[in-house]
């Protein structure tokens, strides 16, 4: 009995520096992970996992479009991110529909939410039909080049 007695004690004290050196460290910066990624809203700043740099143009439920180059726009999943650069996700809410608990009802949203959301899509729209305005004249232009 004196055996597997004195076996526990370092046992327990093996389990309970595992937990305070790995594992409640890796919880931690999960959590914060799950925060910053929850926060991600347009016009953010960003560095991708493989080094990307670009600004966040739309939010979807699990991507973000992200502009790198000037007409040059990618999506990505939201797992992608590793940081914001522009701001600190620390000090603003996760950006979500509020609902009440007991009528279930979302609340209104502001007017100018409502106009900057429809100008950023009319933005987006612009510099779309832009690069396809573009990609046009340069096929246009390869196809005078070649019969030359």
């Amino acid at each position: 009995m004196e055996q597997f007695s004195s076996l526990i004690l370092p046992l327990v004290l093996f389990v309970a520096i595992l937990y305070f050196l790995m594992i409640r460290p890796q919880s931690k910066q999960q959590k914060e992970r799950r925060l910053m990624l929850a926060s991600l809203r347009t016009r953010d700043k960003v560095i991708t996992i493989g080094g990307l740099h670009g600004t966040i143009i739309k939010v979807k439920e699990d991507t973000v479009i992200l502009r790198i180059a000037q007409n040059v726009e990618v999506e990505f999943e939201k797992s992608a991110i590793q940081t914001i650069t522009n701001r600190n996700y620390k000090d603003s809410a996760p950006v979500a529909v509020k609902e009440k608990k007991a009528t279930k009802k979302a609340e209104p949203v502001e007017e100018e939410e409502i106009k900057e959301n429809s100008q950023d899509e009319n933005a987006n729209q612009n510099v779309g039909e832009n690069a396809d305005n573009n990609v046009h004249e340069e096929n246009e232009d390869n196809k005078e080049d070649n019969e030359k």
